[in-house]
């Protein structure tokens, strides 16, 4: 997912994850995880990734922007003097 460049909620839910087969999970993009004896925070972490997300990608795109904000400004600051 990482190397794709696009940002998708990933949880994971397992029969039993270890905590080291989570910590490698979340290192390697997953954004949550849970066992499937604690289905109760399914419904939340959707939730809250999903926002999560959006804050992502607004993020990025106001990054981009300022980006190109830069760009023109110094293209500009290059034409004065």
């Amino acid at each position: 997912m990482r190397k794709s460049d696009q940002d998708h909620p990933f949880l994971i839910i397992s029969g039993s994850i270890g905590e080291d087969a989570a910590v490698v999970a979340l290192k390697a993009g997953a954004h949550d995880f849970m066992t499937k004896e604690n289905l109760a925070r399914l419904i939340p972490a959707i939730q809250r990734e999903l926002k999560e997300a959006e804050t992502r990608r607004e993020r990025k795109k106001a990054e981009e922007a300022l980006k190109a904000t830069q760009a023109r400004l110094a293209g500009i600051l290059d034409i004065a003097a």
